[in-house]
């Protein structure tokens, strides 16, 4: 490398001018001494007149020199500033040079090396200067250099590239400036280059972008994941990807069946035609058995030819013109359900980058699998389930039905016997009651009781049948009215258990069945006349209040109360809390009044406790639901 070096500094500015004005004053006053002295020697007579005109001349002389020490002092003094901060440059750029990682190179017309520092292509004794650029590099190399320098000389201006190089065999990139060097007289006179070695700068942005491709395609793939539904599905959208993300000419993925000890290959996709096709199946024998199918990490086979595997899977390999290849397992919940395999050409090396690549696609896939496998049995289920449910839902409607028609059927024909025996049996104790003994009277009495309570409990199974099977007309309607005309008919039944009914009018208009709303009211009343304690007289108070767009209706009473435990009981039919002996019923009453509000849309319930009355309520639309 050679470095020139500026020359020795120049001497103080006092001892320049001295240098300058001292010849300058002996010769000057040594010239005015000696003409005067011939002047006088050759003409006597004048030497008045001589020495005046000496004095001039020293005079003169004496400012001359004067004028002439500054002028040299300044210019010596401006010499000297300018080569201190020329030197104080220098060493600034000389550090700068060592200090930063650029080389800078100047080449005349010729594009001939003439100055050289930190060059990052010359040897460690070699020097570039009197070189060109084809001692240095290949060809292809100069001739790029070449077509840029001469770019400059012909253009004058500056220009900024990236240029790739191969130094000492090595392929490296440069970040490369070059700017014309311009003299006043000729101009362009030659080119600087400013050469930085960026090659770990590439390789780094090299490895983001890749990273950044690799991760994009994780995404798609997951994204193509998402979208697909069956494994089968699901595998062949990641080999696609895979294969495109790495230089393989083969990506497949296997699911094991350890039960069956087979490998079935879900996916493939391939360069080249492949006796390797989505559906078929492969012994694990083949691959090594099940334990080394469960035991195996990733498998990195760089050369088929020298891998110890089962023969014929490396035979398989050669037929296809595949030599490297990696096996990555597909592990879900530390579970070995598969495999994610790699193959690559012959002469194709096996590079990091496509393990990692199978690697990170694996794990995707093994999720993606094994939560495909738990939807499809859950699928599975759902469907078996829904035909059990359908199934029992047939068979529970038909049960239903014909109990319905039972119901009906033999509710219906009990009641015209049911009719003979109440008439008889009253038309016997009307003509021949005073002649029968207190005994027959009682017997006659008990008849009369038990059909009477049989035909009521008919009648209420053949009400609450109505109920279930027939539709009712739902309007708007007076709930008011209708409260007032089911009192006017329980008048004579509550005046007979001297109960009290307070009813706080005015009643709202609801949403509901007059038949049914009537039905209701009735039953609800009548049960709170009727369940109280022996010498208790029974008092009642209904009322309504607004909540949103319903209204609830309140029946209370003062009676013997509900245990919590029995209040879902009540509404069950044939459900009684007491025997018949001491309250009469037929246990269906309530069955009766919540099948009517649920046909009306609203809903039922009651509030109590033992011996502290009840408090039943019901719920009617005030206007129709949205």
């Amino acid at each position: 490398m050679t470095v020139r070096r500026h020359a020795t500094p120049p001497r103080r500015p006092h001892r320049v001018a001295r240098h300058i004005v001292t010849p300058y004053l002996i010769l000057a006053v040594g010239w005015i001494v000696v003409s005067d002295w011939l002047l006088f020697r050759d003409a006597p007579a004048s030497g008045a007149a001589t020495a005046p005109s000496m004095l001039k001349g020293l005079l003169f002389v004496a400012v001359t020199a004067t004028l002439l020490y500054l002028l040299v002092y300044r210019y010596a003094a401006t010499t000297e500033r300018l080569h201190r901060e020329l030197a104080a440059s220098e060493s600034r750029f000389r550090l700068a040079l060592e200090r930063a990682p650029v080389g800078v190179t100047v080449q005349d017309r010729e594009l001939t090396y003439v100055w050289a520092y930190h060059t990052p292509f010359e040897g460690p004794d070699a020097s570039i200067v009197g070189r060109r650029d084809e001692d240095l590099f290949d060809v292809e190399d100069a001739a790029l250099l070449r077509a840029v320098k001469k770019e400059v000389l012909r253009e004058g201006r500056a220009l900024h590239t990236v240029v790739s190089l191969r130094i000492r065999g090595e392929p490296r990139h440069f970040d490369l400036t070059v700017s014309p060097v311009m003299d006043v007289r000729d101009g362009t006179i030659g080119v600087a280059c400013a050469a930085a070695d960026v090659t770990d700068l590439k390789r780094t942005e090299q490895a983001l972008r890749a990273g950044e491709t690799r991760l994009r395609a994780v995404g798609e793939i997951a994204q193509a994941i998402l979208r697909a539904r069956s494994p089968e599905s699901i595998a062949q959208a990641v080999v696609g990807h895979v294969r495109g993300l790495t230089s393989a000419a083969r990506c497949c993925v296997l699911l094991y069946d350890f039960e069956d000890d087979s490998a079935e290959v879900l996916a493939v996709d391939a360069d080249r035609p492949t006796r390797l096709a989505a559906g078929t199946r492969r012994s694990l024998r083949t691959m090594g058995g099940r334990e080394a199918v469960r035991a195996h990490e990733t498998i990195e086979i760089g050369d088929s030819s020298t891998a110890s595997y089962p023969p014929p899977l490396v035979a398989a390999w050669h037929e296809e013109g595949l030599a490297a290849c990696v096996i990555v397992p597909l592990d879900a919940e530390g579970e070995r359900i598969g495999a994610l395999s790699l193959s690559f050409g012959v002469g194709e090396p096996l590079r990091p980058r496509d393990v990692d690549v199978a690697r990170e696609a694996s794990q995707l896939v093994a999720i993606a699998l094994r939560q495909a496998a738990l939807q499809r049995r859950v699928q599975d289920y759902t469907v078996e389930l829904e035909a059990r449910v359908r199934e029992r839902t047939a068979a529970l409607t038909e049960s239903n039905t014909e109990l319905e028609a039972y119901t009906y059927s033999v509710s219906h024909d009990l009641r015209a016997p049911l009719r003979a025996i109440i008439g008889f049996a009253a038309a016997m104790n009307e003509d021949r009651g005073a002649t029968l003994d207190e005994t027959n009277r009682d017997y006659l009495a008990q008849i009369i009781r038990g059909a009477e309570q049989m035909d009521a409990l008919i009648k209420d199974l053949l009400t609450l049948s109505r109920l279930r099977q027939e539709e009712h007309a739902i309007d708007l309607v007076d709930s008011e009215g209708i409260v007032r005309e089911t009192l006017a008919e329980m008048a004579a039944e509550t005046s007979q258990r001297n109960a009290t009914i307070e009813v706080e009018y005015p009643l709202p208009r609801v949403l509901a069945n007059r038949t049914l709303l009537r039905q209701a009211v009735r039953n609800l009343v009548g049960n709170a006349t009727k369940f109280v304690a022996p010498g208790v007289a029974p008092r009642v108070r209904i009322f309504a209040e607004s909540r949103d767009d319903r209204f609830r209706f309140w029946v209370e009473d003062n009676g013997i109360g509900i245990a919590p435990a029995d209040q879902e009981r009540i509404f069950v039919p044939f459900e009684r809390l007491h025997g018949v002996e001491r309250y009469a019923g037929t246990g269906i009453g309530l069955a009766i009044v919540r099948k009517a509000v649920l046909n009306m849309g609203g809903a039922v319930g009651v509030e109590s406790q033992p011996g502290g009355g009840s408090r039943f309520w019901f719920e009617l639309f005030a206007v129709p639901p949205l």
